[in-house]
């Protein structure tokens, strides 16, 4: 697959530096146009050597490097490396030798031919009787057998890992997520193993190793940890797809089928190791959910990832790695700061108001921990609940406060204002310190919030945003309140949540190979940062992929660009947005019918008075035609070949 995909990338390249279109270069090489098409496209393999042959000459192209690049030895080669000698002479380590020692130089023939020609003294008879034929013959020899011999195939991606790692969190609680193993069709890889390690990002020592997940289905199951209990603990559950083929009656282990009919290989053991047994060969995948419970210790916090490990016959083959989440001590009361003001003690402060309840001056109110901060202006009105003047302002910071709202994380402590139901006119500002470490991965500065406890709906209740402001430098947040309960700073954690709309086809009709552009608009309304993949079906055959990361409550434009070169109506799909483009018919030249005219009669004239025979003037001189260039280059290339002959034979002679 990957020579097919080589080859036909570099024939496209050859036929749009000739110029030529799919249909006009296949009319030069006699074959349909939808064969070539599927050529460059790697769909088919490359051709014989009869139509390299002629795709060399249509497209004015080296002939040796199509078939180089078509993985094809040409019949001349061929046959002049049936020579045993020859054969043992290109296997010589004085050849490889030179060949290395070469390597990255620039090529010096006829310097490298004479040192060749005297490691080959008992076959000179050879060069004897046909110097010319053999010495060109053993170049081409050479030089074809060093490119196939220091070739490396483009990698291609035959296995691809996806993994969705879990929502920030807190030390001691379960953690779950996913992980795709995807196998790509005709993959040749025997998946024999596959790990897990769950590791903090700054600190490696802290991390826990699951070896050998199932490879085939599995319920939800307790699994080892390698570094033990210290690590906490893990559940595993697996769902493989149905062509994933693990330990079929075949039992010979992976296998995967060569091209042109050369037979099945395998891999694994006759135990059945391994995805793809016959006839399960194709686009396969398996799913793994894990559970797992972090340690409790505070020394466990930080930015975690997870790297999944895929192993064939025992080596390692393939990884992947997850974006990062983040594990936090939940807060909990601090150790006491001393037997007169235990930690979340009040802090009381006697207000001045007049007889109208109006603040004579501007008061600050500060907590006993020194995160959270009241500033009341002067001319404010501050009355109790039922009414009365405030003589007094109380901040508590709450022991067991209630849960924060679903799908956040509150960045600190929950505190009582008091006296409870108080009212302001106008509002007073409160303001919360913030510790960015706090801050889950994924989430900005910017999206702190701050939300008020109703009691009477027994909920969290959140300030509008225009009344809350954020300084990252500072790193405070604060927000205009007018009443009195409990307040809370907390973020939004929910996980990333894509969707796609807005689906584009432009043009909707195209002449063919004109390119069709396809784009979708995709929009994380989670509040976290994630990874989406974004799949394009043309008649439901997905023809490419493109992963997009986005930020929380943000949107990004995807564009793919297709060419058809059949004529039809093609179905678009987008992660299930659908659509159509036609790719019209070429144009067919018209057909002209002439109908012959019948000249009209015409009256016999009278034959012209004799008159004297005219007197040709001079013709001038022809002019000559001017040679053609390419009779030029290989006048000049003959004469190069030539010279450097005569120069390499007296060479020869003086050696020999």
């Amino acid at each position: 697959m990957a020579e097919a995909q080589q080859f036909g990338k570099k024939l496209r390249e050859l036929r749009s530096q000739a110029h030529l279109t799919q249909r006009e270069l296949a009319q030069k090489i006699g074959v349909d146009f939808t064969y070539l098409s599927k050529i460059e496209n790697g769909v088919l393999p490359p051709p014989s050597e009869k139509v390299l042959s002629l795709l060399a000459e249509a497209l004015n192209a080296d002939r040796d490097e199509l078939f180089a690049l078509a993985g094809r030895v040409p019949t001349d080669i061929a046959q002049m490396l049936k020579n045993r000698k020859t054969l043992e002479l290109l296997r010589s380590e004085r050849t490889q030798k030179k060949v290395m020692a070469r390597k990255g130089e620039g090529v010096n023939l006829l310097k490298d031919f004479k040192d060749l020609t005297k490691a080959a003294r008992p076959i000179l008879p050879i060069f004897n009787k046909s110097f010319a034929r053999v010495a060109i013959a053993l170049v081409l020899v050479i030089v074809v057998g060093a490119s196939l011999w220091f070739a490396s195939p483009s990698p291609v991606k035959a296995l691809d890992i996806s993994i969705t790692p879990p929502s920030n969190g807190y030390l001691g609680k379960t953690h779950s997520f996913t992980v795709l193993v995807s196998v790509a069709d005709i993959d040749v890889l025997p998946i024999t193993r596959i790990d897990l390690e769950i590791y903090n990002v700054a600190n490696s020592a802290n991390k826990a190793t699951l070896e050998n997940l199932p490879l085939n289905d599995r319920a939800k199951a307790a699994h080892t940890i390698k570094e033990g209990s210290t690590s906490g603990s893990a559940q595993v559950a697996a769902n493989a797809a149905a062509t994933w083929g693990y330990g079929t009656a075949y039992s010979y282990g992976y296998g995967y089928r060569e091209p042109e009919g050369q037979g099945w290989h395998y891999f694994g053991t006759r135990g059945g190791y391994g995805y793809g047994e016959s006839p399960y060969q194709g686009a396969t995948s398996i799913t793994y959910t894990v559970y797992w419970t972090s340690p409790s210790g505070s020394g466990w916090a930080g930015n975690y990832k997870i790297k999944a490990l895929v192993y064939g016959n025992g080596v390692k083959k393939f990884s992947g790695t997850s974006n990062s989440f983040s594990l936090s001590v939940q807060p909990t009361e601090d150790a006491g700061e001393g037997p007169s003001l235990p930690a979340g003690g009040p802090s009381v402060k006697e207000v001045l108001t007049d007889e109208k309840g109006v603040f004579t001056e501007a008061t600050t109110i500060e907590s006993r921990d020194g995160n959270v901060e009241l500033t009341i202006d002067k001319g404010t009105t501050g009355k109790t609940e039922d009414d009365k003047l405030l003589s007094e302002i109380t901040i508590t910071r709450l022991a067991e406060p209630p849960e924060p709202p679903t799908g956040s994380a509150a960045i600190g402590f929950v505190y009582d204002l008091e006296p409870d139901g108080a009212t302001f006119d106008p509002s007073i500002t409160l303001t919360f310190s913030y510790t960015p470490s706090h801050i889950p991965v994924g989430v900005d500065a910017e999206d702190l919030v701050i939300v008020f406890w109703d009691e009477d709906s027994g909920e969290w209740v959140e300030l509008a945003a225009e009344d809350i402001t954020v300084d990252p430098i500072a790193n405070t947040v604060s927000a205009k309140i007018s009443h009195f309960t409990y307040f809370s700073a907390i973020v939004y954690t929910r996980p990333a949540e894509f969707t796609v709309s807005d689906l584009t086809i432009t043009p909707t009709k195209v002449d063919i190979a004109q390119s069709v552009t396809i784009g979708a608009t995709i929009n994380n309304a989670g509040d976290l940062s994630g990874s989406h993949d974004v799949t394009l079906k043309i008649n439901n055959v997905v023809v490419s992929t493109k992963r997009v990361t986005l930020a929380g409550h943000s949107a990004d434009k995807v564009t793919f660009v297709t060419i058809q070169g059949i004529p039809a109506s093609y179905a678009v799909n987008v992660n299930g947005l659908s659509g159509t483009f036609t790719v019209k018919p070429a144009p067919t030249e018209p057909i002209v019918v002439t109908t012959p005219s019948t000249p009209a009669p015409t009256l016999p004239t009278p034959a012209p008075a004799p008159t004297a025979p005219p007197v040709p003037a001079p013709s001038p001189a022809p002019t000559p035609t001017p040679m053609p260039w390419w009779l030029i280059v290989i006048i000049a290339v003959a004469t190069i070949i030539v010279v450097g002959a005569v120069l390499w034979f007296f060479a020869f002679r003086r050696e020999y």
